[in-house]
């Protein structure tokens, strides 16, 4: 399952006018006639009881640390990083400073049954 299955496309045209205007020489300079988005998800919180219910390590946060080498450390697959950001409610590795402690969720199964619903 992709993380963005059923999201909603975006269709930026700037050659229709309005405030997107501003970037059509850039767009005309690349021969570029449309650029496709997608909309900001909106991810399901994770309760109280069901967050206590998925077993998790703690990980203190250290210079070099990325959620993908977590994931690839944790699940032997480094695409499930947002896994970690979503269990963790952080959306980017920006978003934890050093010393932080975060949890991995061990079982990466479970923490999807939840995603889903």
């Amino acid at each position: 399952m992709s993380r963005n299955s059923g999201r909603k496309k975006l269709l930026n045209n700037p050659f229709g006018g309005g405030a997107e205007a501003i970037y059509e020489e850039f767009m005309d300079n690349r021969n570029i006639r449309q650029i496709i988005q997608y909309a900001s998800p909106s991810y399901p919180k994770l309760t109280v009881a069901r967050r206590r219910s998925i077993q998790y390590d703690n990980h203190v946060w250290k210079i070099g640390d990325r959620f993908y080498k977590l994931a690839y450390e944790y699940y032997g697959d480094p695409e499930l990083w947002w896994l970690i950001a979503w269990y963790n409610q952080t959306p980017t590795e920006s978003h934890v400073n050093l010393g932080d402690t975060i949890m991995i969720p061990v079982d990466s199964e479970k923490a999807l049954t939840y995603f889903i619903q």
